[in-house]
């Protein structure tokens, strides 16, 4: 499990410890209560560790970088997150344990330890089936739409962002890395020249910081994201970050996978309505999305006529006879 290890610090269009041993062990401990095992990824911002509990369970622990820690906008940020990752608990999102703070560390969470692959892993083996791709982009959106009713924009919706859980019919995504997320109900102010994310996944209003904690950014997201799980490429890209933010920024097309075996038109046109410029006109929830990406029922036309046709069968076997000796009698 790993989180935020591809978050850029960009510049916005038009615009104090480490884990230690303790006495007697020869392992290092975080806060005395679990024991470290390994490192896991490492941020601009956090470390996210593998551990043990004294009771011997697996978990995650993430906590701020040394020098980090003394910073009071910096873990006051880090206390957002962790209320974000707690108010989005459900099925498709990491599960928050605990939280703490060590005097030689600053505040940390306790999480689940996901040992599967994320879907940027995945996708860099070779490009997902549609009906594979389309089914991991749904969980996505399921665990977005809990954090979204909560009032949580993520703000960081990416294949990197999204780990695989279990095995055959147990597998299961779940979504990362709420470092960067937002509260709708106390959006943080815009402004600044400044803005951490990762470009090819940034909406354009996240970009030039005109619309905050809107959900339908994370919606733009997941058209990239479900477009590089299906073609293997995101349908953004530029020569730097710089010229990759003004692409999208100014409403720039998106170069979509033109191969149906990869994208089918369905999902091309999906893709195509998420990353919209303006926010209005795309898919205006997740849940819109889910029932655009599951498609209606099977009961297609031809399906309709199959049924029609079984139940007239029906019908006349039943009176089929009847109603020729009535015409005979008629007819006499």
């Amino acid at each position: 499990m790993h989180e935020g290890t591809d978050k850029r610090r960009v510049r916005r269009e038009g615009a104090r410890g480490t884990p230690r041993c303790t006495e007697g062990s020869t392992k290092a401990t975080i806060d005395g209560r679990f024991v470290l095992e390994r490192a896991l990824s490492r941020g601009s911002m956090s470390i996210v560790v593998a551990a043990r509990s004294r009771g011997g369970e697996p978990v995650a622990i993430k906590y701020l970088n040394p020098g980090q820690a003394g910073d009071p906008a910096v873990c006051a940020r880090f206390d957002r997150e962790a209320s974000a990752l707690w108010r989005s608990q459900s099925e498709h999102v990491v599960r928050m344990l605990d939280v703490g703070r060590a005097p030689a560390l600053g505040p940390y969470i306790v999480m689940e330890r996901l040992e599967g692959k994320d879907l940027a892993q995945l996708v860099a083996e070779a490009p997902l089936a549609p009906e594979r791709a389309t089914s991991y982009v749904v969980q996505a959106c399921r665990g977005l739409a809990v954090a979204h009713a909560a009032g949580i924009v993520h703000h960081d919706v990416k294949p990197e962002n999204l780990l695989l859980s279990g095995a055959g019919e147990d597998e299961t995504v779940k979504l990362i890395d709420f470092g960067i997320s937002e509260d709708a109900a106390h959006p943080e102010p815009a402004g600044g020249d400044w803005i951490v994310g990762t470009p090819a996944y940034m909406s354009p209003e996240r970009i030039t910081g005109t619309c905050q904690a809107d959900p339908r950014s994370d919606i733009w997201s997941l058209g990239v994201t479900l477009h590089e799980l299906a073609s293997g490429r995101q349908p953004f890209t530029a020569a730097s970050d710089a010229e990759l933010c003004r692409h999208i920024a100014s409403g720039g097309a998106p170069e979509l996978a033109k191969d149906k075996r990869l994208l089918p038109r369905r999902l091309r046109d999906i893709v195509w309505r998420c990353v919209r410029p303006d926010p209005a006109e795309r898919y205006q929830s997740v849940g819109e999305l889910i029932e655009e990406l599951i498609g209606p029922p099977p009961t297609s036309r031809r399906l309709r006529g199959h049924v029609t046709g079984t139940f007239r069968r029906s019908l006349l076997g039943r009176y089929g006879a009847q109603l020729r000796e009535r015409v005979s009698q008629r007819a006499k």
